[in-house]
């Protein structure tokens, strides 16, 4: 059985909106769940629970992080200022284009990255990985 992108992301924004409590919220797939809709940690970790209930595929911490296509050395992700290294950014823009670019710059650090999640990044890495 195949499911569709826009049938995943109605469900997605359907568990969001649980998640806020919110029935009647107009989302925006493009805004960051953290910053634009307040969602905190846990939050993230209940819909990266509720993608396993519901699509039965599991969603880990290494697809959202800066070296996605595992190409990158350890030494290579952060500079000496502890800052996502120019190399990691440019992996970063490649492996989550739902982020828009001017986002992903220089400063970013690690756990920045939840912070730049929206509904369409994880839209496609459900697709992705039901059409594996």
């Amino acid at each position: 059985m195949s499911i569709g992108k826009e049938d995943i992301k109605l469900k997605l924004i359907d568990i969001v909106k649980d998640i806020l409590e919110d029935e009647e919220l107009e989302l925006d797939t493009t805004k960051s769940l953290i910053d634009d809709y307040d969602l905190d940690s846990l939050d993230l970790l209940d819909l990266t629970f509720n993608i396993e209930e519901e699509f039965g595929t599991k969603i880990g911490g290494n697809e959202l992080s800066a070296n996605t296509s595992n190409t990158l050395k350890e030494d290579d992700m952060t500079d000496e200022n502890g800052n996502i290294s120019n190399l990691a950014l440019a992996e970063l823009k490649k492996n989550i284009p739902e982020i828009p670019p001017e986002k992903i710059k220089y400063g970013l650090r690690q756990n920045d990255i939840p912070r730049l999640l929206n509904i369409d990044v994880f839209t496609r890495l459900v697709f992705d990985k039901l059409n594996k």
